[in-house]
């Protein structure tokens, strides 16, 4: 009644904007009633009852049925059911009735199980027109009586051969109190016991016809539901809203999981579905008013009969299954016959596995990839079987994460459907080349169950699947294969033999308890001969020897001080031996067991000088294999380390916390299962930096010593060039730590030691690579040499000289005698002495050299005979000193003609 003062329009209006004429109410209302509001002319009851709210209800609604309501096109789905036989019950009306029409314009041959033949015969001809299918049929039946079921069953029993989906969907809600002729209520009867009892009577004939799908229409208010038995009787039942309806859907999901567990194998699957909320009639035994209110809400919320997911359940895509399978001749890619489920194919295939003919009707080939050549091969069987493995992976090598190899991504790539209306399975026999593939394609894989008896049938009748290849061929390709990858297990890397120093110190270990008791064993039984022997020697090897020297204490004397002297190291203890002896308590020996014990100690002994060469060995495997871990901690505590990881890479994977107690697991075990103390330390124990550390400080410097002994680990396991260079560097680096721990000085920082490292190593495997260049030189230089001494040899022998063979012979015996000469020269030389023999052999070499006119002559003692030869070849003309060693040659030429002649 009053002028208001409006505010200013919005911008949008004022900006000559084309907005909608209901916005532009919207926002008029709205100042309006927030200024009327502001002056205190309409309440808060008059804004409630404003049109606004009831236009921008209206507005949500629509706007909610329009994305809640759209409608599934069935043709997005291009499954056909030709050849397939359906029944599904309550087909008259909603659920039932759409999922029957789907059946018929997919070709399925439908049954309707109706209770109303006036209904049932309206959908029937509705079916009919709308899917042009004429093979759909009507059948009477009342799921709430026992007796209709079995009357039902049987006549499906005898005019059907087949059974491919049931559906059971007949069901209600809100029933009243009924107790039916079967003495059952009758909520329990049509909605459980029904289906049930129509399930099982057709089960046979549906795992005949499998593969098969079961589907029981269930509700997700199955969850308010509770199992009691005596409600099948109508005993202790509430009869409010739909209360009874929840304990048969609950009946219903409990039945159907265990039959689906029961038919497991079969090729049938049974499946319980919730389709949602849907505007159906199963509510028609309701009072009006929940009704009336049901309609209006689902005008906007809920469903129509066209349940997307009942439908994808009742009849779901057909998976394309491939199965990859790698055989030794190159990799194979087999299409299987399509199914709704992979499951469903495992009773026919392990029918057909060893039959071709049945084999071939469900397996053929899509794809064959032939290897180009045996190392194509092996590489490939590598990188399935363990990985590749390259220096750049240097710090994630010890992962031995599996990769796909490009022949076999390329393979995949070219064949594989990977994109397309029908869903694509990939099988493989392993599950973590499958993992592989997965990530690299991004791909459903199925392992086990079908495919691994798909794998057993491709491998039996592999070379009848690929044309042009034999039974023989694929045997020797599997025969070479297996060959060449244990040679390559075998051999793994010739540079780095760690098994050799596994074996080593495995044979050291036990040499040393043998030794221990084998010495043992000779204390005793010498001992009952000469006891006080113990007492005065109290090492074992010493004492074998000792004993092996004396024998018969009896005949020692002073002429035996001299060789006592020389075993015990010592001329008091030699004293000591010998006074013993004269006042010994020992009982008398027999001179048989004398030898017996002297030939025992003999072999004592033997055993440890051989342990000596042992260790020895040991030593040089270690600075060949580990150089850097044998600097670091010793040969013996690295060795010991290596073969209990099993091999230098397994300890390079291992973390520093896992080499910290390797060899302590009994302990660790023992720790955590009585929550005590873990042990600070395993195998590393026997290193002197934790003899040498205090108390407090080992399990400081186990760690310490831990985390260097990686590290060294590593990188002799993957470095080019062996060097202790690290390894050096590494126990300086234990060193200072020790240090620290004792007087507080502060060690230098782990950078600037390992850039020092990195130097010294860059600068020793550059002197390294020169000799070997160096050495490559002299070697091709040498067979150069060869090479022209064998062309001058030709050619003398082209030129017909009739003294040139024996010449040739009798200067390659001097080169010989001259090698063995010069090799018998060096230990005389050594030893200041010179037999007969080889003083004359020296002095013809001398006289050789001083004959042969080079710079070089001196050096080697054949290369005066090598020139010689050399310039005898380019001219006729030789000097009197070349002249001299062929007279002999000559004259002994002669005497053997002469001695020919006679003959």
């Amino acid at each position: 009644t009053s002028p208001l003062s409006l505010p200013p329009p919005p911008a949008c209006l004022l900006s000559g904007c084309h907005c909608p004429d209901w916005t532009i109410i919207v926002v008029r209302a709205a100042v309006c009633s927030q200024a009327q509001l502001a002056h205190g002319d309409m309440s808060w009851l008059d804004l409630l009852y404003h049109p606004v709210w009831a236009l921008s209800a209206a507005l949500l609604a629509v706007v909610v049925r329009l994305q809640r309501r759209g409608r599934w096109d069935p043709r997005a789905c291009d499954v056909q059911l030709k050849g397939k036989t359906a029944i599904v019950t309550g087909a008259n009306t909603g659920i039932g009735k759409f999922i029957a029409l789907d059946f018929a314009r997919r070709g399925a041959r439908v049954i309707l199980a109706c209770r109303s033949e006036a209904r049932g015969t309206a959908a029937l001809r509705e079916i009919r027109e709308k899917s042009g299918n004429p093979d759909v049929h009507l059948r009477l039946v009342d799921v709430s009586s026992l007796d209709s079921i079995r009357e039902f069953a049987k006549g499906i029993l005898e005019d059907e051969k087949v059974l491919h989906i049931l559906v059971n969907n007949a069901g209600a809600s809100g029933l009243p109190r009924e107790i039916t002729k079967d003495g059952l209520e009758i909520s329990f009867a049509t909605n459980h016991l029904g289906p049930f009892l129509l399930t099982n009577l057709l089960l046979d004939l549906i795992k005949h016809s499998a593969p098969a799908r079961i589907v029981t229409v269930s509700s997700v208010n199955h969850k308010k539901g509770k199992v009691d038995f005596s409600h099948f009787h109508g005993e202790n039942l509430t009869y409010f809203m739909d209360s009874v309806y929840n304990h048969t859907k609950l009946h219903n999901v409990i039945c159907t999981n265990e039959l689906a567990r029961r038919l497991h194998g079969t090729g049938v699957t049974a499946n319980s579905v919730h389709p949602g909320i849907v505007m159906t009639e199963v509510l028609r035994h309701y009072p009006v008013m929940v009704r009336f209110l049901f309609n209006l809400i689902g005008f906007f919320f809920f469903k129509l009969c066209v349940s997307r997911a009942l439908t994808r359940c009742v009849h779901a895509p057909q998976v394309l299954l491939h199965v990859l399978f790698e055989h030794a001749a190159g990799y194979a890619l087999f299409a299987v016959k399509e199914v709704e489920e992979i499951g469903m194919l495992l009773p026919q295939v392990e029918e057909s596995v060893l039959s071709l003919g049945k084999f071939n009707s469900m397996v053929s080939l899509a794809a064959f990839f032939p290897f180009k050549s045996a190392q194509a091969a092996l590489e490939n069987m590598n990188a399935i079987s363990e990985g590749k493995l390259t220096p750049l992976l240097i710090f994630s090598v010890w992962l031995f994460r599996r990769v796909v190899h490009a022949d076999l991504k390329l393979f995949l790539e070219t064949n594989l459907p990977l994109s397309g209306k029908k869903k694509a399975t990939l099988g493989v026999s392993d599950a973590k080349i499958g993992a592989a593939l997965q990530e690299e394609f991004n791909i459903s894989i199925q392992t086990g169950g079908v495919v691994a008896e798909i794998s057993r049938g491709v491998r039996l009748h592999f070379h009848s699947l690929v044309k042009g290849l034999t039974g023989q061929a694929a045997s020797k390709a599997q025969l070479g294969l297996g060959h060449s990858y244990s040679r390559a297990k075998v051999k793994f890397n010739v540079n780095r033999v760690d098994n050799m120093i596994i074996q080593s110190i495995a044979l050291l270990d036990q040499l040393d308890k043998d030794i221990n008791t084998f010495s043992m064993r000779v204390r005793e039984w010498y001992g009952y001969h000469f006891p006080e022997l113990i007492k005065i020697v109290p090492d074992n090897s010493m004492y074998c020897r000792l004993a092996q020297l004396i024998g018969n204490r009896k005949e020692l004397s002073e002429e035996s001080l001299e060789s006592l002297e020389e075993v015990v190291m010592d001329s008091a203890k030699a004293q000591a031996i010998l006074e013993a002896s004269r006042s010994s308590m020992g009982m008398d020996i027999s001179p048989i067991d004398l030898i017996n014990i002297e030939k025992f100690s003999n072999r004592v002994v033997s055993l440890a000088a051989y342990r000596l060469e042992l260790q020895e060995y040991l030593r040089s495997k270690m600075s060949q294999v580990a150089p850097n871990l044998a600097a670091l901690i010793g040969e013996v505590v690295g060795a010991r380390l290596i073969s209990h990881a099993g091999s230098l890479t397994n300890l390079a994977k291992y973390p520093a916390s896992t080499v910290q107690i390797l060899g302590a697991e009994k302990a660790l075990f023992r720790a955590l299962k009585t929550r005590g103390n873990t042990p600070k330390y395993g195998l590393i124990f026997h290193s002197t930096f934790i003899g040498r550390a205090a108390a407090k400080n080992k399990g400081r410097i186990s760690r310490y010593l831990a985390n260097k002994c990686t590290i060294a680990s590593r990188i002799d396991c993957f470095s080019e060039v062996p060097t202790c260079v690290f390894g050096d560097k590494l126990r300086e680096q234990v060193e200072e730590r020790l240090s620290f721990y004792e007087t507080g000085d502060v060690p230098r920082k782990n950078v600037d030691v390992m850039k020092e490292a990195v130097k010294e190593a860059t600068d020793v495997a550059a002197e390294m690579k020169r000799k070997l260049e160096k050495k490559e030189k002299k070697r091709k230089k040498r067979e150069k040499k060869l090479q022209e001494l064998e062309a001058n040899g030709e050619a003398e022998v082209e030129n017909g000289e009739v003294e040139t063979p024996v010449v040739k012979k009798k200067k390659k015996k001097q080169t010989d005698e001259e090698m063995a000469a010069q090799a018998e020269e060096t230990p005389a030389a050594e030893n200041g002495e010179d037999t007969p023999a080889k003083k004359k052999k020296k002095r013809k070499a001398e006289a050789e050299e001083a004959a042969a006119l080079t710079d070089n002559g001196a050096e080697e003692t054949e290369t005066p005979a090598k020139k010689k030869k050399k310039r005898k070849t380019e001219t006729l003309d030789a000097e009197p000193a070349e002249e001299v060693p062929e007279e002999p040659v000559t004259e002994k030429k002669k005497k053997k003609k002469k001695k020919e002649a006679a003959e």
